[in-house]
C-alpha cells in the first residue's frame, strides 16, 4: 500500500528531467524511463503490472485510492524526488538521488518477494517484484557509471558535492520510508499490548480534546507527534489503522496508547461515539 504513492504514478518525477540539452548522462536517464513505460507497450508498463499486484490481492487500483493511509516517512520519500526534479538548478542532486535508489532497490524486491510468497503462496501476483528485482540491477549500473561517475568526470569538484548530498538525502528518507512503514505494522499488529499500556500511561495536566462522532461524520485518520491515550467516553467506536485489515472494537471505557507517529482513523460503530484525547507527555 505505502508502495502504491509511487507504483501507480511511477518515473512521473524522473520525466520532469528529461527536457532540455543535458548531454550523454540525461540520455542515460531515458534509457531507465522507457523501461519503466514497458518501452510503449502499455501492458508492459511498470504502473500496469504495480496494478496487476494489487488486484490479485483485491486492493484498489485507482491512483491514491488509499490516500488516508499514506504515512509520513513514504508521503516525504515520494515528495522528495517531485522535489528535486521540479527545479533544474537540483539536477545533480537528483542524480545522486536517483542512483542511491536504484542500487537498494533490486536486492529489496528480492527480499519482498520472499516475504509476499511465504505469506501470500501462489495467491498473489508478483511480476512487478520480479521485474524490478532484475531490471533494477541494470538500471543501478547505468545510474552509477552512464549517470553519477560521468558527471562528477565531466564536471569535477563543482558538481561532487551536490552528487553526494543527493546520495545522503535519498538514503536518509529511503531509512524514514521503512522505518516509518515497520513501526506503523508492529503496532497495528500489537494493539491488545497497547490497550494494556493506556492503562499505565501518565496523561499530562492538560483537558483531554474531545470528538464527537456520528454515522455522518467523514471519516479521515491522523498523526500526533506524541503519543496520546485514545479513551471511547461514550458509545462504540472502531479504530483503523489499515484499509485492508480488520479494525480494532473499542468499547465505552476502554482505551489505547497511540505512540507518536502512528496513523489511525476512528469509525463510529454507534449512532453517536464519543472519544477523548489525552496527551502524554516525554518521559
Amino acid at each position: 500500500m505505502q508502495l502504491a504513492l509511487d507504483g501507480l504514478t511511477e518515473a512521473s518525477a524522473m520525466s520532469r528531467n528529461l527536457a532540455g540539452a543535458y548531454g550523454p548522462e540525461q540520455s542515460a536517464l531515458f534509457k531507465i524511463f522507457i523501461d519503466e513505460f514497458g518501452y510503449g507497450v502499455y501492458d508492459a508498463k511498470h504502473t500496469t503490472i504495480f496494478a496487476k499486484m494489487l488486484r490479485s490481492r483485491a486492493m484498489a487500483t485507482h491512483v491514491h485510492a488509499y490516500w488516508n493511509f499514506y504515512l509520513t516517512g513514504p508521503l516525504a520519500t515520494n515528495n522528495y524526488y517531485y522535489y528535486l526534479s521540479r527545479d533544474h538548478a537540483k539536477f545533480f542532486r537528483y542524480a545522486g538521488a536517483v542512483t542511491y535508489a536504484e542500487a537498494v532497490f533490486a536486492p529489496a524486491f528480492v527480499e519482498m518477494i520472499k516475504v509476499f510468497r511465504d505469506i501470500f503462496g501462489d495467491a498473489v501476483d508478483l511480476h512487478y517484484c520480479d521485474e524490478h528485482a532484475h531490471i533494477d540491477e541494470h538500471h543501478g549500473r547505468i545510474t552509477r557509471d552512464q549517470v553519477l561517475l560521468a558527471l562528477a568526470g565531466r564536471h569535477g569538484p563543482r558538481v561532487v558535492p551536490e552528487l553526494l548530498r543527493g546520495i545522503a538525502e535519498a538514503r536518509l528518507v529511503g531509512g524514514w520510508f521503512e522505518d516509518d512503514t515497520a513501526a506503523q505494522i508492529r503496532w497495528s499488529d500489537d494493539l491488545p499490548r497497547h490497550r494494556e499500556l493506556a492503562g499505565s500511561a501518565r496523561t499530562g495536566s492538560e483537558p483531554p480534546r474531545r470528538v464527537v462522532l456520528t454515522a455522518e461524520s467523514p471519516f479521515g485518520t491522523r498523526c500526533h507527534d506524541g503519543d496520546v491515550v485514545l479513551e471511547v467516553e461514550r458509545g462504540e467506536a472502531d479504530l483503523v489503522t489499515t484499509p485492508t485489515g480488520p479494525p480494532e472494537r473499542l468499547a465505552r471505557g476502554e482505551a489505547v496508547l497511540i505512540p507518536g507517529g502512528r496513523l489511525y482513523g476512528i469509525r463510529p460503530a454507534t449512532p453517536e461515539t464519543a472519544c477523548a484525547l489525552h496527551a502524554v507527555p516525554p518521559a
